[in-house]
């Protein structure tokens, strides 16, 4: 027994020992953390152990303790082997650098998802109005006008910069159950005017606009209406449309009446009048021609025979259309030069006028014509040379009535034209007859009548110039 005891008190400083030298054994260097396992065993022969004694225990297993981990140190810094790289924790890694920072992507998605929202909102409105009931425009009388014949119509969304504007100076001229309309263009034209609008309220169903619209085309800017009742007054309002659709109406244009014309007196010869003879009438070729009619009519006195073609010819015309200065001054061709505009044109519009008595003297002695006297005179110097038997041509007023002048400055600004439009009409007479009460001339349009010397020294008193032929 005491052998035995002896060998344990040996036996546990050994394994004593030997822990602490498995513990003190210093660890492998590796980067990686392995389990390490110290066997002890004391050899013991079989002899020493007892025969009735149990089998020692197995041996004990006894694990090293865990390694410490390596940590490994920071990597040295390195230049990034391009700008658009981000270098990382480990070393040789690099990734690519990001296009743009959060704030900045943060604002782009914001900017599409706004703009995506804008364009939703714009389709869904155009559908809407697209869609909308289109409500007829109005004339300036308050009453809503059918469409224009040919279906023009403003489409709701149609840019304002492609629609003509009014029409501008609607002026009307009333005749026998018609009135003669003319009008200037608009002044903004947009895509261009295809069509004009006219229409009419007569005065009986106050403002209400005719249904009996007229359509025409946009080339033209005067028409001739009929079908009126003489003696209502009307007034007209045109609208012009572009292949975008309707401009606003123009304002209403002057009242007027249609009227039958009066009935010429009879012809009669009072018992003190005096007569030149061997005059023949002629009636105008043209609308303004009335003038070369009236010196026409004039030369036959002389068996001198031209006819208003001719007298045209010669004369010349200034076609250059009018134009408003910077001081609000019509400027225009001159009559004492030769033939204003077209002869067919139209004093209310501004595309003709006349010629004065310079050009038609001109022409007359170009011709081998005897003219005692020209230029502006009295009605007295009229009577007393129609009197010594000489025809005169009179430049006086259609309507045989004094209108306030509205004189305007020829093109070259050295004279003053006188001028009774764009309202009221000049007319040019041949006086062939005077007599104590009255005058007797040869009207161009209306033919052969007398006249009160009140009204032709009225109408003649707005020129005061005549032609007295021999």
């Amino acid at each position: 027994m005491l052998r035995h005891l002896i060998k344990i008190g040996t036996l546990v400083p050994a394994l004593a020992f030997a822990g602490r030298t498995t513990a003190a054994a210093p660890p492998r260097a590796s980067s990686r953390a392995k389990a390490h396992l110290a066997v002890v065993a004391l050899p013991e022969s079989p002899d020493q152990r007892p025969p009735s004694s149990p089998r020692p225990p197995r041996p004990k297993i006894v694990p090293d303790p865990a390694p410490v981990p390596e940590v490994p140190s920071e990597p040295e810094a390195v230049a990034s082997p391009e700008p658009h790289y981000l270098r990382t924790s480990r070393p040789g890694r690099w990734l690519p650098r990001p296009l743009m920072t959060t704030p900045e992507r943060n604002f782009v998605v914001g900017t599409a998802a706004l703009a995506l929202n804008v364009l939703v909102l714009i389709l869904i409105t155009s559908v809407y109005f697209q869609t909308a009931p289109v409500t007829p425009a109005k004339a300036p009388g308050g009453v809503s006008t059918p469409l224009a014949p040919g279906g023009h119509d403003t489409p709701a969304l149609a840019s304002q910069l492609l629609l003509p504007g009014p029409p501008l100076a609607v002026r009307a001229e009333a005749g026998n159950g018609s009135v003669k309309l003319t009008w200037h263009a608009p002044a903004r034209a947009g895509s261009g005017v295809v069509d004009y609008l006219v229409v009419h309220s007569p005065d009986e169903i106050a403002d209400a606009v005719n249904p009996d619209a007229v359509l025409v085309d946009g080339s033209t800017t005067t028409m001739e209406i009929g079908g009126l009742r003489n003696g209502f007054v009307y007034k007209f309002a045109v609208r012009a449309y572009s292949e975008s659709g309707a401009g606003p109406f123009s304002a209403f244009s002057n009242e007027v009446t249609p009227m039958a014309p009066p009935e010429p007196p009879p012809v009669a010869v009072p018992p003190t009048a005096h007569v030149v003879s061997g005059v023949r009438i002629y009636f105008q070729k043209y609308p303004l021609s009335c003038e070369e009619t009236a010196t026409s009519m004039a030369l036959t006195h002389q068996g001198i025979y031209l006819s208003q073609d001719q007298i045209l010819a010669e004369m010349g015309a200034d076609t250059r259309p009018m134009y408003v200065d910077p001081q609000g001054r019509v400027r225009w061709g001159d009559p004492y030069v030769s033939f204003v505009g077209n002869v067919n044109g139209s004093e209310h519009n501004y595309t003709g006028y006349q010629a004065n008595y310079p050009p038609l003297v001109r022409v007359a002695h170009n011709h081998g014509a005897t003219i005692i006297a020209y230029g502006p005179m009295s009605a007295a110097t009229i009577y007393a040379q129609v009197i010594a038997g000489h025809p005169v041509v009179a430049y006086a007023t259609w309507d045989w009535a004094w209108h306030p002048r509205h004189d305007y400055l020829n093109f070259d600004g050295t004279r003053w034209i006188p001028w009774i439009g764009p309202n009221y009409d000049a007319h040019v007479y041949t006086v062939i007859g005077v007599s104590q009460w009255g005058v007797l001339v040869n009207d161009p349009i209306r033919g052969q009548y007398w006249v009160g010397k009140g009204t032709f020294e009225a109408a003649y008193s707005d020129f005061g110039e005549a032609i007295v032929f021999a």
